[in-house]
């Protein structure tokens, strides 16, 4: 019989622990639950009423070392540079043959025409010519004007000697520049009021054609 109260009492025992554990543990779950009204309560916005209105109090959940990114700059593009302006060398002029004869006559060809076909002045042949006649100076004495040609007969002596030497062998559209000593065009005497006596001539000519 003894050993049979002393089970009662260890069951009972037991059931005390249990009642115990049990309790603990409703008394941890309502720990939790305070707990987590606490949060929410601190979480909840702070409202107060001012005058009849409702003011609202909302926290800010950044922190407060957070700040913003830089906002990122456009680089800017790097100008162009100005290349330097490289300018061509000036065009060589071509060669322009000269023909020295005796007496100190110069026959400089200033144009040659393109056109095979083209007539050659020869003695002997009418040819038709537009003219500028200048003394050393620049001054004009004399020369064609529009549409009017100087028609005349090569090599004949129609003309001054210095046009027989230097027109012969043009071809027609040829241009040139003739430079006539006083021994070739009007001597000493000259022409009164026109030609100095003793001066040289400059004729720029164009044959514009043989008949």
């Amino acid at each position: 019989d003894d050993d049979d109260d002393d089970d009662d009492d260890d069951d009972s025992d037991d059931d005390d622990d249990d009642s115990e554990d049990e309790d603990d543990d409703s008394e941890d779950d309502g720990d939790s639950e305070s707990d987590d009204d606490e949060e929410e309560e601190e979480e909840a916005p702070k409202v107060t009423r001012k005058g009849g209105v409702e003011i609202r109090e909302v926290q800010d959940n950044k922190k407060v070392g957070d700040k913003r990114p830089a906002e990122k700059t456009a680089a800017k593009a790097p100008e162009p540079k100005k290349q330097a302006k490289v300018e061509a060398p000036p065009a060589k002029k071509p060669d322009v043959p000269k023909r020295v004869h005796k007496n100190g006559m110069e026959i400089i060809n200033t144009f040659a025409t393109k056109n095979t076909g083209a007539k050659v002045a020869q003695g002997g042949k009418k040819v038709a010519m537009k003219y500028i006649g200048k003394l050393p100076s620049g001054k004009i004495f004399d020369q064609t004007k529009g549409g009017a040609n100087f028609t005349f007969r090569l090599g004949v002596g129609e003309v001054i000697k210095g046009w027989d030497v230097g027109v012969e062998g043009m071809r027609e559209g040829d241009k040139r520049t003739l430079i006539i000593p006083a021994a070739m065009g009007y001597g000493k005497k000259g022409i009164k009021g026109v030609i100095p006596g003793g001066s040289a001539l400059h004729f720029d000519v164009e044959l514009v054609k043989v008949f």
